[in-house]
């Protein structure tokens, strides 16, 4: 068995203004960020659908037997694969990451990226404030930013978390809390956007997978996620 450094997955966002998304949600995917010995990985979400993260997925698979929540152990080897587990021995390999040195506000940095398995996916990658995405040349671009943000939950507790926004002058702040998406306006109120949750399902051809499912707040929303370049939805 591979060893594994079991690290949490923080559950912060980006995202640009919340149209409606109809029958799935948000595109989702992660970046990674380093500081010091601890290594995260952070969601961010394209809520408009706009390809900017990934790519559109090759096929979609319509799941017959809804998917079921589920909270399972994630954690990275020491290759820089990372790895779900829903038990002792069922491991499924979700991605990896790598470094690259990059331009950084004008100075070379070792930056880390990590790509989603299956094609169609992006590295990504955050240093300093800023999140980037970097192309099959090496070559980065600056797509977003993220930063401490001070809210106040619905239950008027105040708090400091971790957010992003993707650039662009319509883009706004957002973070995830719980399994709820929400948009963070500029005095640290929060709207719901849509739900993210890992979820569990087994393929018409019995492989039991966890995937990070997305849906908007739409009733009508479906819960769906991208995994090796299939995208699955419930019917």
């Amino acid at each position: 068995m591979k060893r594994l450094f079991i690290y949490p997955i923080l559950l912060i966002v980006t995202a640009c203004n919340f149209k409606n998304s109809g029958k799935t949600g948000p595109e989702a995917t992660f970046y990674i960020e380093i500081s010091g010995m601890q290594t995260s990985l952070h969601m961010i979400f394209d809520l408009n659908n706009t390809n900017e993260l990934c790519e559109k997925s090759s096929e979609t698979i319509r799941l017959k037997v809804p998917s079921q929540s589920i909270n399972p152990y994630t954690g990275f080897s020491s290759s820089g694969d990372f790895y779900v587990m829903t038990g002792d021995t069922n491991m499924i390999h979700y991605g990896s990451y790598h470094y690259e040195n990059i331009n950084v506000d004008e100075i070379q940095r070792t930056v880390p990226f990590f790509k989603q398995k299956g094609p169609g996916e992006k590295y990504l990658g955050a240093a300093r404030g800023n999140i980037f995405s970097l192309d099959t040349t090496g070559n980065s671009t600056r797509i977003g930013e993220c930063k401490y943000l001070k809210i106040t939950t619905s239950e008027g507790e105040s708090r400091t978390v971790y957010g992003s926004r993707l650039s662009g002058k319509s883009s706004s702040w957002q973070v995830a809390l719980g399994d709820k998406i929400f948009e963070v306006d500029d005095k640290g109120n929060l709207k719901q956007a849509g739900w993210v949750d890992w979820r569990t399902f087994t393929t018409e051809e019995g492989e039991k997978l966890v995937v990070l499912m997305t849906k908007g707040i739409n009733k009508k929303s479906k819960w769906a996620g991208r995994f090796n370049g299939k995208l699955y939805i419930e019917m």
